[in-house]
């Protein structure tokens, strides 16, 4: 499928948009309008010396997603954008391989920080461990909290484990 530029878009132009927030979402909308393309000029703020004075074209794209319209100021060229409006993060394109393309690098990411955590996880465990270790040696009120805490861990272990037997004892009792 190739890939259109937005401002080739007709009104009613189909656009896809897959959105990161907390779930995926993949939506299918429509183009509203599409603007005149004109010049924008960089955002210069006080005190500061502009490094780059050139006009970028530019225009203003409206559509539609959910019965809800929306509209961005995108590049001239753009076929894809992010926008910040349909709840999260989303990326809006002409065509579902700009989506696709999307997913699967983030397919990806997600697949890279597991592998990651598989490994990094019990690294940091065994780093936390040697750390309350070595905290213990060298500040003793710290050493005796951490043994205050294991005391009052046994007490409460072994208290759960006599409930168990007296509902387990008060169950042949009652039969």
């Amino acid at each position: 499928m190739p890939m259109y530029q937005i401002k080739n878009l007709q009104k009613g132009g189909i656009v896809y948009a897959l959105v990161k927030d907390e779930e995926l979402k993949f939506l299918e909308g429509v183009a509203v309008s599409v603007g005149a393309v004109r010049a924008e000029m960089p955002n210069i703020q006080a005190g500061t010396f502009p490094t780059n004075m050139t006009a970028r074209n530019v225009l203003d794209f409206t559509f539609n997603f959910d019965g809800k319209t929306y509209t961005e100021t995108i590049g001239e060229g753009d076929c894809v954008f992010q926008t910040k409006q349909l709840g999260g993060i989303a990326l809006v394109a002409t065509d579902k391989d700009s989506i696709l393309l999307e997913l699967r690098s983030s397919l990806k990411d997600a697949e890279n920080y597991l592998k990651g955590t598989e490994t990094e996880i019990p690294r940091q465990e065994k780093r936390k461990k040697q750390c309350e270790e070595l905290i213990a040696t060298l500040d003793t009120a710290f050493a005796e909290k951490q043994a205050l805490d294991a005391r009052i861990q046994k007490l409460e272990e072994g208290a759960l484990e006599t409930n168990s037997l007296l509902k387990q004892v008060l169950k042949k009792l009652d039969k």
